[in-house]
């Protein structure tokens, strides 16, 4: 079923070109991307709306390592709210995605898992991407 937001998104992608959108910031106050704001909604189809509109070679427009002010990535985000379907999208259209990426307090995207409780979320992130998605610096302990 398509929501509003994806309906959305598919007209704008087709009506502009994605140089003519400023894809990067959504929310100027939050500094959350298009990405992170999909995320935060529970939007997945509207990540695999955007991935698939858009040219592999703009993805980068959508700035899938870019943080927040509170310094969250769009992997941080799905982790840590348990998001699979999500982190799975992410992992599978944007080469460039980087797991071992750290928050300066809550470290990567699997250590905000673990923390949040999100063992489904935990598993998907090590089954991806195995130590990479591991701090080596966090000295927190994950059972």
């Amino acid at each position: 079923p398509t929501t509003p937001l994806v309906a959305f998104l598919s007209l704008l992608l087709e009506r502009f070109s994605p140089q003519d959108i400023d894809l990067e910031r959504v929310r100027p106050n939050s500094g959350r991307t298009l990405l992170m704001f999909a995320i935060k909604h529970h939007q997945p189809n509207a990540i695999l709306t955007l991935a698939k509109s858009l040219p592999p070679e703009n993805h980068k427009l959508l700035h899938v390592n870019g943080h927040d002010h509170q310094g969250q990535t769009a992997l941080m985000l799905a982790a840590k709210m348990g998001d699979c379907m999500s982190i799975r999208i992410l992992e599978q259209f944007f080469p460039d995605l980087e797991p071992s990426k750290r928050h300066p307090r809550n470290g990567t995207a699997a250590m905000q898992a673990a923390d949040h409780n999100q063992s489904d979320a935990w598993d998907v992130l090590m089954g991806l991407f195995g130590v990479k998605a591991i701090d080596p610096q966090d000295t927190r302990r994950v059972v």
